[in-house]
This record gives structure tokens, sequence and C-alpha cells, in this order.
């Protein structure tokens, strides 16, 4: 019980694989609004916890979102932490986020 945390190696992403036809894609989604309830539960769990932290990976730089979590950043003052492919998406320098930036 814990923490988790697994790292896929971006080549990975790129490879080719040998097969008989292509996997049809899937239709695209767009991103389901957030349950009024399980926002409200989050922010009681980032409240009530002890030693919160956000930790960014290589889905913040393939979901294009450092913006939105540079403004949740400065809204609830959490110590960050990038690592793998997020590591820069929200600069070192940005003077908001200096206070809260845990130096790896």
């Amino acid at each position: 019980m814990g923490a988790v945390h697994l790292s896929i190696p971006v080549d990975l992403f790129e490879g080719r694989a040998e097969t008989a036809q292509p996997a049809p894609l899937p239709p695209p989604r767009s991103a389901p609004a957030p349950v009024s309830a399980d926002i409200q539960r989050a922010l009681t769990l980032l409240r009530n916890a002890e030693r919160p932290v956000v930790i960014a990976g290589s889905g913040l730089w393939w979901a294009d979102a450092g913006a939105p979590l540079a403004r949740f950043l400065r809204r609830t003052r959490l110590p960050y932490y990038s690592i793998t492919m997020a590591r820069g998406v929200i600069p070192d320098s940005s003077p908001s986020l200096s206070a809260t930036r845990i130096q790896p």
C-alpha cells in the first residue's frame, strides 16, 4: 500500500509492431466533466492531508496541461515536483511557484 509510480520509456510510444493489419483507432471523445461530489471529496482529502505534494510526470506534457496545473499550484500553494517529460513544462523560474517547488 502506498504511492505507486510507473514510467514507460518514450521510445515505446514511437515504436512499431508487425501485425497482419493495423488495429482501428478508437473514436475521438471529449474529456468527461468532473462530478461535483468528486471535486468536493478531492478538496476534503487535500485539506486533511498531512503532507500533500503534486508530482507531475509525462502525462502533463502529453496532455499539454501546464497552464491548468500552474493555476492549480498558484491557488493551492501545494509543493510541486516534476519528473520525466514534465520537467520544464512549468519553468523553474516561475515566481509564483518558487516557494512551492521541491528541488530534486
